[in-house]
């Protein structure tokens, strides 16, 4: 019998807070309302990386992010 992962196991797989980009998205967006897609994703890479001193997640990840919402 297979089972599936749980939710909470994908979550812990992840290299990057799902979450957290969501909400890095979120403000960018409100802050700069006029701003295309791929300014936000740039701002977004931008601020998850200053606030994180972390790598920021792809173009690509951050799209497929944005997509799954």
């Amino acid at each position: 019998l297979h089972t599936f992962p749980t939710r909470r196991s994908s979550d812990l797989r992840r290299k990057h807070d799902y979450d957290f980009i969501r909400q890095l998205y979120k403000e960018s967006d409100q802050s700069n309302p006029d701003f295309s897609k791929n300014q936000l994703i740039d701002d977004v890479q931008r601020n998850y990386q200053g606030k994180t001193q972390n790598e920021p997640p792809s173009r690509t990840t951050i799209q497929r992010i944005i997509k799954s919402w």
